[in-house]
């Protein structure tokens, strides 16, 4: 039985082949069409479909509805943008190299227009070395860190974070920008910030110009944020697949980036036609890959348990890292809810914590995230 998020999988992977969709064999009754819009919400993939909305044939209901989303996403888009360009300005004005990642820059060098990916969190990449200062500075702009996360400065335990974490989230009103001083929780290869800025792009946005990765290094980030999260996202696999077919190739030749570029090979039919990006990933390995994607994609919600984020975190640590002892202390103080400031041991402050109430962490104001 196909489910619905099989049913928009092979939807994708008939556009991007420039073949007609029909979602459904026969008429669709409102159940179906309810289905796969959550679906595409889940996806995040409405501005795609509606790009290809004169080769879907499909029920008159679903045509406008995904006409609807993605209008809502484009005008989302618009205010994404005037954000990318406050905070940009923000932080140049505070003497803070930055770089855009994903978002509206993405979106121009994966498909050529601004507008045209559903947005989410506004991602800032800085040098790890200026995030106090950034944070004080979109601090002054009205944005506020979050209050759980160890506040960056001096001392060991905000070196110690600095180097096994990767972001901060700030936040004004609904809207989030996530500060990062690394591209993720695994290293991926590339070079520090000043690097990526010198050889990075500068894309038109809102009549500014925003440096980003250039599209070899979006390419390589897209496919490790891809596989940190199982493939659970296919718009991620879309944002792949693009740039893939724009030419780019990976900065970097990663396990994560061969396996991402065959699982988008494989789901949605994209190989690139540049040998260099053309992946070495056996088939028994795509072919667990495959699997372990299906089951994360047909997940009604996206998983958010910080028990989860912990473990996968903890594992790529040790993974990465010539120091797993002190990975699994973080992680336990990280799952705690408690800052690790380097003094006493894990087993004294394990029972000082559990000899609280069971869900109060109103004690860790300072806590790393």
């Amino acid at each position: 039985m196909t489910t619905p998020v099989g049913r928009l999988r092979h939807g994708l992977r008939q556009l991007l082949a420039d073949r007609t969709w029909r979602p459904f064999d026969t008429t669709a009754d409102d159940a179906e069409v309810d289905a796969l819009l959550r679906a595409v919400a889940r996806h995040r993939v409405a501005p795609f479909l509606d790009r290809h909305a004169a080769a879907i044939e499909a029920p008159v209901r679903l045509r406008d509805e995904l006409a609807s989303r993605a209008d809502a996403a484009r005008l989302s888009s618009l205010v994404q943008m005037r954000r990318a360009v406050e905070v940009h300005d923000v932080l140049e004005a505070a003497g803070v190299p930055s770089l855009a990642l994903k978002g509206p820059c993405l979106a121009v060098q994966a498909y050529g227009d601004a507008a045209s990916r559903d947005p989410g969190d506004l991602d800032v990449l800085v040098a790890r070395a200026d995030v106090p200062r950034s944070v004080a500075a979109l601090e002054a702009a009205g944005w506020t860190p979050d209050p759980t996360f160890l506040r960056p400065g001096p001392g060991a335990a905000w070196r110690y974070l600095g180097w096994s974490y990767y972001e901060i989230e700030l936040r004004r009103g609904a809207e989030t920008v996530d500060l990062h001083w690394d591209l993720g929780p695994v290293r991926t290869g590339l070079p520090d910030v000043p690097a990526l800025r010198a050889r990075g792009a500068n894309v038109p946005i809102a009549g500014a110009s925003l440096p980003t990765l250039a599209p070899e290094d979006a390419l390589t980030h897209l496919c490790h944020h891809a596989a940190k999260d199982h493939w659970a996202s296919l718009r991620s696999l879309l944002d792949v697949a693009a740039l893939l077919r724009a030419g780019a190739a990976p900065a970097v030749r990663t396990p994560a980036v061969e396996r991402t570029i065959a699982l988008v090979d494989a789901l949605l039919g994209v190989r690139p036609d540049d040998p260099r990006a053309r992946p070495r990933t056996s088939p028994a390995r795509t072919g667990a890959d495959v699997a372990l994607a299906l089951r994360w994609q047909d997940d009604a919600v996206r998983a958010a348990d910080w028990r989860g984020g912990v473990r996968l975190e903890a594992q790529a640590r040790f993974r990465e890292s010539r120091h797993p002892r002190e990975v699994a202390r973080f992680a336990a103080f990280k799952a705690l809810g408690v800052a690790d400031d380097g003094s006493g041991t894990l087993a004294g402050l394990l029972r000082h914590r559990l000899g609280h109430r069971v869900g109060d962490r109103g004690r860790a104001s300072s806590a790393g995230g």
